[in-house]
């Protein structure tokens, strides 16, 4: 069972031949849906000892962070 807001936590393998011989090892897709943007995400991330719930926040939190600094760059 999929905690609230999840779509879907899949695990995937690159197919493409260059993909797969530079990247073969298993990749994690989470889709999630963000209450308060009222929109989807897709994360794609290696980090597979972590909920599916952690990381869609991680992602939002880092997103938050990423989003502070670029307005520090260009506005002041």
């Amino acid at each position: 069972m999929l905690p609230k807001n999840v779509f879907s936590d899949m695990t995937i393998e690159l197919t493409g031949f260059y993909p797969r011989q530079y990247y073969p090892v298993s990749l994690r897709l989470v889709r999630y849906w963000d209450e308060e943007q009222k929109r989807e995400f897709a994360f794609l991330t290696n980090a597979m000892h972590l909920s599916s719930l952690q990381v869609a926040e991680l992602y939002k939190k880092r997103w938050q962070i990423e989003l502070f600094f670029y307005v520090k760059l260009f506005i002041m």
